[in-house]
């Protein structure tokens, strides 16, 4: 994966008026080589409206990273069952817990090796759904 392409912003939330450069406000970044949603917590001065980037400036005005479970964000990686997609219904089937990460390809694609029921491995691109859309699957 391209060191620039590992982090997203999901936008911001204000709490208050967004014009008032001392609002508590949060953004959504997603870090897309761990797989999970970081929340960062500033001032409205940190995250400009209508911008799609984030300032933080040299003298640490970031309030703070949350680590409280009851603020994670991150949905679940969906596994819908193969029931639901009759067209897959006599595809081979690897369990997740039987892949090996080697190598995170882009958002959502994985490299991964596993050994058939044989001992035979094999190479292949694993891709899954963060984003919590079926669309997408």
């Amino acid at each position: 994966m391209k060191p620039q392409d590992r982090f997203f912003s999901e936008g911001q939330a204000y709490f208050g008026p967004r014009e008032n450069p001392l609002t508590e406000a949060h953004c959504n970044v997603w870090d897309w080589d761990q797989r999970r949603m970081i929340k960062i917590k500033g001032i409205a001065k940190l995250f400009p409206p209508d911008e799609d980037i984030e300032i933080i400036d040299e003298n640490g005005l970031l309030a703070g990273v949350s680590t409280d479970p009851e603020e994670d964000d991150t949905p679940f990686v969906a596994y819908p069952p193969i029931s639901v997609v009759e067209s897959l219904a006599n595809c081979r089937r690897v369990q997740y817990s039987k892949l090996r990460e080697l190598d995170r390809l882009v958002s959502g694609v994985d490299l991964v090796l596993y050994e058939d029921e044989f001992g035979i491995p094999y190479k292949v691109a694993f891709k899954f759904n963060l984003l919590d859309n079926s669309l997408r699957l």
